[in-house]
């Protein structure tokens, strides 16, 4: 039997939080020993050879965007995708060109485009063809040289309110229009407007003794009323005349409504009234002529206005 070396394991004597120190050194020299840094790290050199790592899925940290970068230039990247978006386009820095594979759209400096329709006719068919809708402040259509034929229907039809400063309207009956003369003015026909029947009912009265009266009534016909607007009287010497009006139907009651006295230079008293007095069927209208001379003298008179 031949002894042999053995080797003993390494093992303490202390708590299991003793520690090992163990040096790595070169199998031909000693004097080569593995060096570790402080930080625990160690440094590998390939001593002017090339030093190369196969490995799959190495990673020794996962990349980040704010302090790795990956250099791919000069290097060709194929990208295959189906809707690819990386961001929105925007008009303002970028461009798409419009072709059908062979030619390009060409815009105008100012935005426009030309169309052609290649020697052939160009018909646009739309029904209610709306890009917008116009605006008063900036659209404008022009229809000077067209034959324009417009029908507007309406009923009280107003575009805007009429202006005295700016507009004029003539005033008409559908026949005749009214006038109006430089200075603005208008002329007027006075004609007799109220309707009905003219009463012109004269009396005389012979030989009326000096400082005697005479009375002339007329009474206003049944189912009718009076527009009493005037009274005519005269006499050859001095007269004076009353008028009245009967308060009722046959009640002897008159009211005075006027007194007028004429001369030898003006004979004739000739009043006009002005606003109409209305008297109603059966109502008595009354001149009270007075022969104011010194001698007798006949006097005569009428009452006038329409019935209706």
């Amino acid at each position: 039997m031949s002894d042999y070396n053995s080797a003993l394991p390494i093992r303490t004597e202390g708590d299991a939080t003793e520690k090992v120190q163990v040096r790595i050194l070169d199998k031909s020299v000693d004097a080569n020993q593995l060096a570790v840094n402080a930080d625990g790290s160690v440094n590998i050199t390939d001593n002017g050879a090339s030093l190369t790592v196969d490995a799959v899925d190495l990673d020794i940290r996962d990349l980040a965007f704010a302090t790795d970068k990956v250099d791919v230039s000069g290097s060709s990247v194929d990208v295959t995708a189906t809707d690819l978006d990386i961001r929105d386009l925007d008009a303002a820095q970028d461009n798409v060109a419009i072709s059908d594979g062979t030619d390009t759209l060409a815009i105008n400096a100012d935005g426009s485009i030309n169309i052609t329709d290649n020697g052939g006719s160009l018909t646009v068919d739309a029904i209610d063809l709306d890009i917008r809708n116009l605006v008063f402040a900036t659209d404008k259509v022009d229809v000077s040289g067209s034959a324009v034929t417009a029908v507007v229907t309406a009923t009280d039809l107003d575009i805007r309110d009429l202006s005295h400063t700016q507009d004029s309207v003539k005033v008409g009956d559908g026949t005749d229009f009214l006038a109006v003369n430089a200075d603005g003015s208008i002329n007027v026909a006075i004609t007799n407007s109220v309707p009905g029947s003219s009463v012109n009912d004269y009396n005389t009265a012979a030989a009326l003794a000096a400082a005697a009266s005479s009375n002339h009534d007329y009474t206003v016909t049944a189912l009718k009323t009076l527009n009493f607007n005037q009274v005519w009287a005269s006499a050859s010497g001095k007269l004076r005349v009353q008028v009245q009006v009967e308060t009722g139907v046959a009640t002897g009651v008159f009211i005075t409504r006027f007194v007028a006295f004429n001369s030898t230079a003006a004979p004739v008293i000739d009043l006009d009234i002005e606003n109409d007095i209305q008297v109603a069927a059966g109502v008595r209208v009354r001149v009270i002529r007075t022969n104011l001379d010194n001698q007798a003298q006949d006097v005569y008179s009428t009452i006038g206005g329409s019935e209706v």
